[in-house]
């Protein structure tokens, strides 16, 4: 069976992210460097500082180094979606996000590898959003921006039900990147867009590959 390997490496990074040995899909997946943010129970999360075009960047890379349990894969597949791991998931849902005029994170680095399409492992490098997450931003608020930020946290929700996107989105899921608080499209921007089986809303799988 021919294994089959996905890479995509944006051209604006692709140069200082070789110069640190990440140039090919295997450097991705095996990546042990930086600080591991996330929990054991879920797949490694890694915050990495790179130099880009002579400036300090963060990044994190999410790496699913085995795909999802065959039970939530069939569960995909019934659901009318191509199974992917989760990060290349979280991948194809910051597209559709993009697509649709959601503010969301940026994606520079993504990879999966298949065998007969069913995949065995993916990654995704996604660029910091500068800025403090909505629940820590409203707790630190007087009560009249709180409302505002209230407010716009209620304009993202409806814009994504009213696309027919209902992930769920947490006040963690959002960070605010401007005190001016007038447009949710110019002042947040949503992070960590893992989609979950039941809920993740570009329902066809036609639609995922565009």
């Amino acid at each position: 069976m021919k294994l089959f390997t996905e890479l995509h490496i944006n051209k604006n990074v692709k140069v200082d992210l070789g110069k640190i040995g990440l140039s090919k899909y295997k450097h991705f997946i095996r990546y042990e460097g930086g600080e591991l943010v996330s929990r054991p129970s879920k797949n490694p999360v890694r915050k990495i500082q790179i130099n880009i075009n002579d400036q300090q960047k963060i990044f994190f890379l999410k790496q699913s180094p085995v795909a999802r349990s065959t039970k939530k894969i069939i569960r995909v597949i019934l659901g009318g979606r191509w199974p992917h791991t989760t990060a290349y998931g979280e991948m194809l849902a910051v597209r559709y996000y993009n697509k649709l005029g959601i503010p969301v994170m940026n994606p520079v680095c993504w990879g999966e590898e298949r065998i007969l399409g069913w995949p065995l492992s993916g990654f995704l490098l996604v660029e910091e959003a500068k800025g403090n997450n909505l629940e820590i931003e409203y707790i630190h608020s007087s009560s009249r921006k709180r409302k505002k930020l209230a407010y716009s946290y209620g304009n993202i929700v409806g814009y994504m039900h009213k696309n027919e996107v209902y992930d769920v989105v947490r006040y963690t899921d959002v960070i605010c990147t401007s005190d001016e608080i007038i447009d949710f499209k110019k002042s947040m921007i949503t992070i960590d867009r893992e989609p979950d089986s039941n809920n993740f809303c570009p329902l066809l799988a036609g639609i995922l590959a565009a």
